[in-house]
């Protein structure tokens, strides 16, 4: 999508996940994860209800803290702003439209910084325009979303098929079904658990409008950066 961008050198920062997760007995089935940063959230998800459904807005935290992906913080306006999530004016600039909340219930969600993570790397679809945060997420859902963080979005990867033969997990196991708070654990940790998988993070530009210097778009009445 074009956009202005400022060029900066390139950083390569390779973040090798030490995620070995084991399992263990203890009444029921639990997940240990090296990683304290997603420690926590396996802990969370396992130790507590492990058989019950996993939310949207759990499954964002999962994905986000065990991929080490960005968190991103919305800019919540009084007033409703319709998203935008591509560029139609080449010449164009970044306007509110492009900072406002990915979906019209998570404003106000203690997870929507977890939530924007996903929707940035295109890890789910803009669907009917609603999260549904505090809702059970599909297994089918939640798989689609590691495919889609783990190989990309490009529409001609078979990320199914990449899925099934690196990592064992099939998509056609899930169905519409809620997936459960173990099963979602479990699905990662054949993925990040995996001595040789790593999250490489390379910075290679930056927005200096959006991200770096605040200022007012056009006719904008609200300051984006």
């Amino acid at each position: 999508m074009p956009r202005r961008r400022s060029l900066t050198p390139y950083v390569l920062l390779a973040l090798v996940l030490s995620l070995a997760l084991s399992f263990r007995t203890v009444g029921a089935s639990q997940l240990t994860m090296a990683n304290p940063p997603a420690a926590a959230t396996v802990a969370d998800l396992t130790s507590a209800r492990p058989q019950d459904p996993i939310t949207g807005a759990e499954a964002a935290e999962l994905l986000v803290r065990a991929f080490r992906l960005s968190t991103i913080k919305p800019l919540i306006l009084p007033d409703p702003v319709q998203k935008k999530f591509v560029y139609t004016d080449t010449l164009g600039v970044i306007d509110e439209g492009f900072a406002v909340p990915s979906a019209t219930d998570i404003a106000h969600h203690g997870a929507v910084e977890f939530i924007e993570g996903l929707y940035k790397v295109r890890a789910i679809d803009q669907g009917d325009g609603r999260f549904r945060p505090d809702e059970p997420m599909a297994g089918a859902t939640f798989v689609e979303a590691l495919g889609r963080i783990v190989f990309g979005v490009d529409p001609g990867i078979d990320r199914n098929a990449q899925l099934k033969a690196a990592f064992a997990i099939d998509a056609a196991d899930w169905s519409d079904r809620p997936i459960s708070r173990m099963q979602a654990a479990e699905l990662v940790e054949k993925i990040a658990g995996r001595g040789e998988f790593a999250t490489v993070t390379v910075l290679v530009t930056a927005d200096i409008h959006g991200h770096l210097e605040p200022y007012t778009p056009g006719t904008s009445k609200y300051a984006i950066g």
